[in-house]
């Protein structure tokens, strides 16, 4: 599956940066969702203001439910598994490290203001073509093609920040640009390239005029793998660096229900 074709992309190279976090070696609070636990879901609002993210950050953070599906510690692999269709993907430190140090540049560059569904909640997993083509052509089994991708070095996010965040004036596809310095800033630094090297670094990509709430559909030579959903909870599995102090997360494949009204 590729993205849809956007306006030519214009990235902002950020320069590698480093990152602090609990030792990945020594899991807390990594079980997998148990069958009698309720699933974090979201209200379906969108959010006007940064205080207004805030507020949902914190009682989402404190709140008592976490994801369904999330990634969990494998004592008998030794290995943080994704859980995926009837089995689940191993997750390479590389992968774990680049979400966290992503989630800490984008927060401390004022990217994105907190790690929930809302703002910075989703991540679509890109390979370069001719990688999930030759990926594809090796095995007919889907797990197996993720979970080759996510192990490849060459794998990448894009990120929608401010994802159901009103940053335009008025019709969300046709509104007219912020004048609020805030949202304006966030309109023009909401989509983020993340990489998974050694040393992770996080761009900024720009969709061009024409392009609706200024989103990047489409990385050029790179395809779509799979989409992933992360929540920043108090008893998530995984650390990252926020401007206040170390928090947790977790991460799932499973879309973020909604909560029924």
């Amino acid at each position: 599956m590729k993205f849809l074709i956007s306006s030519i992309t214009i990235p902002l190279i950020i320069s590698a940066f480093s990152f602090s976090a609990r030792a990945f070696d020594a899991p807390v609070n990594c079980t997998p969702f148990g069958n009698s636990e309720q699933p974090f879901e979201r209200d379906y609002k969108f959010l006007n203001s940064k205080e207004a993210i805030d507020q949902d950050a914190l009682a989402t953070y404190q709140g008592e439910h976490r994801l369904k599906g999330r990634a969990y510690w494998d004592q008998n692999q030794r290995a943080y598994v994704l859980p995926y269709s009837q089995s689940g993907v191993p997750l390479t430190q590389n992968f774990i490290k680049g979400l966290s140090a992503h989630f800490a540049k984008a927060l401390e560059n004022r990217y994105a203001d907190a790690i929930i569904y809302p703002d910075m909640g989703h991540a679509h997993l890109v390979l370069p073509t001719q990688e999930w083509i030759d990926t594809k052509k090796s095995t007919e089994d889907m797990t197996a093609r993720v979970n080759a991708a996510l192990a490849s070095p060459r794998i990448k996010a894009l990120y929608h920040t401010a994802e159901m965040v009103h940053i335009k004036e008025g019709d969300f596809a046709k509104g007219r640009m912020p004048q609020d310095p805030w949202k304006l800033w966030r309109y023009f630094s909401r989509n983020l390239l993340g990489s998974f090297e050694s040393l992770p670094s996080l761009e900024v990509l720009w969709a061009g005029p024409k392009a609706v709430y200024n989103t990047v559909r489409e990385v050029p030579s790179m395809t779509e793998v799979t989409t992933v959903y992360f929540v920043a909870h108090k008893s998530g599995c995984f650390p990252f660096k926020a401007p206040e102090g170390e928090k947790f997360f977790d991460i799932t494949f499973e879309t973020i229900p909604y909560k029924k009204n």
